[in-house]
């Protein structure tokens, strides 16, 4: 995605006092990695799979445009080894696991007990760390495929277009 297209995105999540869906066609997805480096990977796969991004590099940013944007899919990378930010990221995962509709990915450490806690929040998918390369277009490509299923009307086909769209 080009910098002014992803700047408008940013720029309208400053903006707007009511929560509005995407455009027509575009999903958006809501990334919250604190590490620099995780957070470009994460970005580049998500844009390179459609989704238009929003990324923030701490919880309360993310859950800023969480009250102003629907998001189709919000990714929360744990990697954190400040434990006061641990938890906010924790938090933000939990709030934003309760945005109807949307799909909740959760990187971690790979502990049993983190993995137990993703799952209890309703977490889609739980990544042991962040995954590199094509496993990340991929698996963002799968989420864009489940949104659809999941916001087309009740017996349509799989794939079908956004609520909005119609």
């Amino acid at each position: 995605m080009a910098l002014p297209q992803r700047r408008a995105v940013l720029d309208n999540a400053v903006r707007p006092t009511t929560r509005r869906g995407p455009s027509t066609g575009q999903w958006q997805c809501l990334i919250i990695a604190p590490n620099d480096k995780h957070r470009r990977e994460l970005v580049d796969a998500a844009t390179e799979a459609g989704w238009v991004t929003v990324d923030c590099r701490n919880p309360q940013e993310a859950l800023d445009c969480q009250q102003r944007l629907l998001f189709q899919l919000a990714l929360v990378d744990l990697a954190s080894r400040n434990h006061v930010l641990h938890h906010a990221l924790r938090d933000a995962a939990a709030t934003l696991s309760q945005q109807s509709g949307a799909l909740l990915v959760v990187c971690g450490e790979g502990s049993a007990d983190e993995e137990i806690w993703a799952r209890q929040l309703g977490a889609w998918l739980y990544l042991p760390g962040v995954v590199e390369g094509g496993e990340l277009a991929s698996l963002f490509g799968e989420a864009r495929e489940l949104a659809a299923r999941l916001s087309a009307p009740q017996g349509a086909a799989w794939g079908g277009a956004p609520v909005w769209q119609r």
